[in-house]
């Protein structure tokens, strides 16, 4: 018999290695021309190429995937791209396995930038991120010999503090000691920790410094952080040494993220964040940033959740800022490419005897392997040919049911140092290589020997014993193996395969009698026992089966209780019986499913976005038949309104071959018309078969629902029914996974009527690319990707810039100072948007300006200064809503984000803003609207957030407008600064103007006794400025030029002054005016010989003694007392009696009420000079007693006699006197308003009747 090792003709390839030590292989070129780029390998390498660019950004990127995926292998060829010389053979044998477009961009920015990266390299958990970064930067110095280029830090002056004290302050240093032990450390260790860079260890020493330095704290100014620590190093570096940059590698940074997602706003979370956007913002001062993690971020979100930290919406909020700093890529090889890799890693040497032997010997067997293999289609992508070349003998001795299974048991749970290539490449139990070492080739067997599918479980039973979420497999396999007998051998193999598909649990195989066969490669001859075998292991009368066999698909299972059967009879009861109870249709229900299963929602428009710097992207939406042909318009209303959505591809889930040719009927028809062109829809190309798995998830789902004491968690069945929906979850996420994967080619995709050929994932994002430069070719470069969001909401990186550069658009001098920014961030902003788009530029005469740029050259900054233009000009006719320019922006063809809204509108205003010439009506409530004269820091922001609320109005405030402004200014004292907008020199000269009237007395509001052309500025001016709240630009700019002054003849601010300051000042003397017809009117009524005062002082002095004492009522009374009062009449005495004969004071008074006045007056003279007193009784006159000094006497005549008393009137009243006679004032004037003079005279002679002289009456 002849017999051979097969490891004598098949060998692991060479230049490959099962794992990667990035510290340990970095120099290993061997290793690093033995990579394989994947699709996405290749896009990583395209972006390195990319971000070389001295302008570009992102330069923080995440690297996310399962073990076995090859990440650190990627990695340690994208740190050779940093560290070696392009030339290096090793990368060169990269580049030619690249595409020629990636060789291109590669080796135009790498020439650019020559020289070499200082590499530092960072692996797992290395303490905090800070300590780690700051050490990892150092240690990279070191093995340069740049450790001199460290700046001085906190560190190095702590540890100089702990050697002068140790040196020269034994009792102090004692202290030192002491209290480092009681915090559990030495002085060494402390200064090691130092030396390391651990900020805890610098945060003790701060904390003990005091204890051992006289209570004084330790002062430090020197950099403390990773960013100003790599930000000094790469100046120097860069400047003075023979380096481009420094490019960072942390791989195996899982842990780190895992406690970074559940506190993204902890110390290491911001310290992270902080850091990448030092990366990303480093511009010519180049820092790479690359982790690598075997989750997505969303996993560890989910991870965090599931133990129950925080507040979801918070944590999600938190996890979109850190994906915001990073660019993602997720490293899952297309089920082609893995198999590929398969392939060139098992090596046969194909020209050897032994080879050809084994292919000649087993012909016919290898030839029915590839028939089954084609037969059973889970290899999709493939021909018959490249199967058997690929599959069944590139991998051999691998069995195509083990390459096919092998990188899905290592997805779901191989380890760091247990994966794909471990299994395949190194010498362990259970693993391909051991099994390729031991096997022997007999040339006479029926089959040659084979690594089936139920060797991988020898090799990772042990990983999916470890994961939480496969245990209970390795526990049921370990359950049932207990049951079979020590030399079931077949039986044993059996339970293996059918516990690695349950591990798997694909998608597209049925584990059947004929999958279980081939899968354990079966001779032909002992199929009939076999059979036999799977009857009697699954015969449920057999107390010791191990497996169950499903009647509905005749699959098998791991035997399981009956209460999972249970639960199914209730499933299919469900479904049969009550389907209503589901609620939404399949598809709905898949939609609600999608982010929870991680679905891509969008294709990105690579292409377009490295022209254009704005990220684009086609979203995914499923549909069902009925919403293509009954809902279209509601699933493209936000193309062109509403969200603004770039676009969106949809994915109809046809069940039957009727569905799919309507749907392409539809395809190349109606949505081949023009209103459709951000449409791309994909049809699969046969049926698609998930919707029996997708109801009964459903049905799941309901049930847990429903009945939650048995199925939820904590539930009596609750296992049972994670075992299925985890099956009915893998079918549904491994069958969309592969539609949605183009390398599988199960959907044809069509756009503007038209089949477009997709073949690989590149070309879909190229497609999504054509489609953008279709649909939005008017749009500008933005290249900064924070501005590329169309949403204002938080406190995003550069708006506190976005808002000063918009301030700075609305000066005269703006272009110079824009120009000539130094600082990082603004200058980051003006030269990825301003200058870039050539809207900010120099003209021929090398002066700064902001102009429309070249239509040739910038096309779509062009378009955009157009269309903002046209808007500003329909302005000038009225005001304008400005949710019509916004929607002009955001819709094709420009599609502008609103982030850069404020700053290129003011940048197309900016002259306008400048003289002032725009303002905006702010529509606050139904009723109420603003103007905004002013434009502040945030106000153009605010506009453009909600446009709907905003009008703009154009005002243009000519030279004539200016110069009547600075005169009203300078009459009305106004302060006007030289930095107000002119609109808002108009606002503060209404508003003085406004305040000075309002001042003016009354009279001078009402009176028509002024001249025809301060009557004008009364009415058209002055009132109108004076109201609650006045249109001063209406008022100011247009009214005063109607009615008071030509604007067709140009005026000068003297010219003004000198017309309107006598008007002012006859508003101002009015009152003067009033004042002399009044004294006409006393010179009416008394007399016109002398002036007035005199007039009615002579008449006073000419009455009866009796008639001037009398008293009076009424007007006579007023008149007559005004007279008596005082001892010489004057014009105040006039003023007075004028106010108490009309009741009003006179600077109240209108027109009418000085002949009013007259009136009064005439009649109370005539009243007083005709009146005729009663005669007093004669009584007999006594000798006056002789008054002393500070006595007088108070004689009453009443009731026919007299009464005398002496009172003393001298000397001081008490504070209580006082009171009282304040009193008493006071309730006399308050209470006797009402009477007439006589009666108040009455009361006054009884209280004096009563208090002085003891009389009741």
């Amino acid at each position: 018999m002849t017999t051979e090792y097969l490891n004598e003709f098949i060998k692991i390839s060479p230049g490959f290695k099962s794992a990667v030590n990035l510290k340990n292989d970095r120099n290993n070129l061997k290793k690093v021309a033995g990579f394989i780029p994947t699709e996405i390998a290749k896009e990583i390498i395209l972006d390195l190429g990319k971000k070389l660019h001295p302008s570009s950004d992102l330069r923080s990127r995440i690297i996310m995937g399962t073990y076995g995926t090859g990440k650190s292998h990627l990695a340690l060829v994208l740190l050779n791209f940093f560290a070696q010389s392009f030339e290096t053979p090793a990368l060169q044998v990269i580049v030619d396995k690249l595409d020629p477009d990636t060789q291109i961009v590669l080796k135009q920015y790498r020439s650019q930038i020559p020289k070499n990266f200082l590499v530092v390299n960072l692996y797992g958990d290395e303490g905090d991120i800070a300590d780690a970064l700051m050490m990892g930067l150092r240690q990279a110095l070191e093995k340069a010999g740049l450790e001199y280029l460290l700046p001085p830090s906190a560190f190095d002056a702590a540890l100089k503090r702990i050697e002068e004290i140790e040196k020269s302050y034994a009792d102090n240093f004692a202290i030192l000691k002491e209290k480092a032990e009681e915090n559990g450390m030495t002085v060494d260790e402390l200064k090691t920790r130092l030396e390391n860079y651990q900020k805890k260890a610098f945060d003790l020493f701060r904390e003990i410094h005091p204890f051992f330095s006289a209570g004084g704290r330790f002062e430090y100014t020197t950099m403390l952080t990773p960013t100003d620590f790599y930000t000094s190093v790469v100046k120097e570096l860069i400047e003075k040494h023979d380096f481009s940059g420094i490019a960072i590698f942390w791989d195996e940074f899982g842990h780190k993220m895992g406690e970074v997602v559940k506190d993204p706003t902890g110390k290491e979370g911001l310290v992270l964040q902080e850091f990448a956007e030092c990366c990303n913002d480093s511009l010519e001062n180049q820092l790479h940033f690359y982790i690598f993690c075997h989750r997505s971020l969303k996993e560890y979100h989910d991870i965090s959740m599931s133990m129950g930290g925080g507040n979801q919406n918070q944590l999600e909020e938190d996890l979109r800022k850190i994906e915001g700093r990073f660019k993602p890529y997720m490293m899952k090889s297309t089920d082609v490419e893995t198999f590929e890799l398969i392939d060139a890693v098992i090596v046969a040497d194909k020209n050897t005897d032994s080879w050809n032997r084994l292919t000649d010997n087993f012909s016919e067997y290898f030839e029915k392997l590839v028939e089954k293999t084609a037969k059973l289609r889970f290899f999709t992508g493939f021909t018959q040919d490249e199967l058997k070349e690929t599959v069944v003998l590139g991998s051999y001795p691998l069995h195509p049911m083990a390459v096919y299974s092998l990188p899905a048991i290592s997805e779901k749970v191989a380890q760091n140092n247990r994966t794909l290539f471990t299994c395949l490449c190194e010498d362990e139990p259970g693993s391909f290589k051991r099994f390729l070492d031991k096997a022997v080739c007999r040339f006479e067997d029926r089959i040659p020997p084979m690594f089936t599918v139920d060797h991988l479980w020898d090799y990772f039973s042990s990983d999916v014993k470890q994961q939480e979420r496969s245990y209970s497999i390795y526990r049921d396999f370990e359950h049932l193996k207990a049951r079979l007998s020590d030399d079931d051998l077949l039986g044993l193999r059996i339970l293996k395969a059918v516990s690695v598909f349950r591990v798997t649990n694909p998608a597209r195989v049925k584990v059947t009698e004929e999958t279980l066969s081939y899968a354990l490669s079966i001779p032909d001859d002992e199929l009939a026992f076999f059979k036999q075998e799977l009857e009697r292991h699954s015969d449920l009368k057999n107390e010791n089966h191990i497996l169950m066999k499903l009647q509905a698909d005749g699959s098998y299972r791991p035997a399981v209780s009956s209460a999972t059967e249970s639960l199914m009879e209730k499933v299919r009861k469900l479904l049969n019986d009550f389907p209503e109870k589901l609620g939404q249709s399949p598809v709905q229900y898949l939609k609600s499913l999608w982010k929870q299963f991680g679905f891509n929602e969008s294709y990105e428009a690579t292409s377009y976005g490295d022209d254009f710097g704005v990220l684009r992207q086609l979203e995914i939406e499923p549909v069902s038949m009925n919403q293509l042909k009954e809902s279209l318009h509601i699933l493209t209303k936000n193309l062109g309104s509403g969200s603004y959505t770039d676009g969106i591809l949809l994915v109809v889930f046809c069940s039957n071959s009727s569905e799919i040719e309507e749907a392409k009927q539809i395809a190349t028809s109606q949505l081949s018309e023009f209103q459709y062109q951000q449409v791309v829809i994909a049809i699969p190309k046969e049926p698609i078969r998930l919707f029996a798995s997708l109801r009964e998830h459903q049905a799941l789902a309901y049930l847990k629902r429903n009945e939650a004491s048995l199925y939820a968690e904590g539930g009596e069945l609750h296992e049972e029914w994670c075992v299925y929906d985890s099956d009915r979850s893998t079918q549904l996420k491994d069958t969309i996974d592969d539609l949605f994967a183009p390398e599988k080619q199960m959907l044809d995709y069509f756009w503007m009527g038209q089949y477009q050929e997709i073949i690989n994932t590149r070309q879909i994002k190229k497609l999504a690319s054509s489609v953008m430069n279709k649909v939005f070719p008017d749009c500008p470069i933005i290249g900064e990707p924070k501005l590329t969001k169309d949403d204002f909401g938080g406190n995003w990186g550069y708006r506190k810039d976005c808002r000063d550069i918009t301030m700075k658009l609305t000066r005269k001098d703006a272009a110079e100072k824009l120009w000539e920014e130094t600082a990082a961030a603004p200058k980051h902003i003006i030269t990825q948007l301003l200058k870039s788009n050539k809207i900010l530029r120099k003209n021929q005469a090398g002066d700064c300006v902001l102009e429309k740029p070249d239509p040739d050259s910038h096309n779509g900054a062009c378009k955009t200064w157009e269309c903002m233009e046209k808007y500003i000009k329909k302005a000038r006719q009225a005001p304008l809503k400005m949710e019509l320019m916004v929607r002009a922006l955001r819709k094709p063809p420009h599609g502008l984000k609103c982030r850069v809204m404020p700053i290129l509108f003011a940048a197309v205003a900016n002259k306008e803003l400048a003289l002032g010439n725009i303002s905006f009506e702010f529509q606050r409530t139904a009723s109420q609207i603003e103007k905004i004269t002013a434009i502040e820091n945030e106000t153009l922001e605010k506009i453009f957030t909600s446009p709907e609320k905003y009008k703009l109005v154009y005002v243009n405030v000519s030279s004539n407008q200016n110069a009547l402004i600075n005169a009203l200014s300078k009459l009305y004292e106004v302060n006007l600064l030289p930095s107000d907008p002119p609109l808002e020199r108009v606002k503060k000269v209404g508003k003085k103007v406004g305040e000075w009237w309002r001042a003016l007395p009354k009279h001078a509001q009402l009176t028509d006794e002024i001249s025809d052309e301060a009557s004008l500025l009364k009415d058209y001016v002055f009132k109108p400025l004076a109201e609650l709240a006045p249109d001063t630009q209406q008022i100011l700019l247009k009214d005063i030029f109607e009615h008071v002054f030509d604007e067709a003849k140009k005026i000068t601010p003297k010219q003004v002054e000198d017309r309107l300051k006598p008007f002012k000042e006859e508003f101002e003397l009015v009152i003067e005016d009033l004042k002399s017809r009044i004294f006409g009117a006393y010179s009416a009524v008394f007399g016109q010989m002398h002036s007035p005062d005199q007039e009615l002082s002579m008449w006073f002095s000419d009455l009866h003694e009796d008639k001037q004492n009398y008293t009076y009522n009424g007007e006579p009374a007023i008149l007559i007392n005004a007279c008596r009062k005082t001892d010489e009449i004057n014009t105040d005495t006039l003023l007075e009696i004028a106010k108490n004969l009309s009741g009003l004071d006179i600077e109240s008074w209108g027109d009418e009420l000085v002949l009013f006045f007259q009136g009064k007056l005439d009649a109370a003279r005539n009243h007083i000079d005709t009146f005729a007193p009663p005669l007093l009784p004669v009584t007999d006159p006594e000798p006056d007693p002789d008054l002393e000094p500070g006595q007088i006497k108070l004689s009453v005549f009443s009731h026919g006699k007299t009464s005398e008393r002496i009172l003393d009137a001298g000397g001081d009243i008490s504070s209580n006197g006082q009171v009282l006679e304040n009193m008493l004032n006071s309730t006399i004037e308050q209470l006797s308003k009402g009477m007439d003079e006589k009666e108040r005279t009455r009361v006054l002679l009884k209280i004096i009747e009563k208090h002085v002289f003891g009389r009741n009456n």
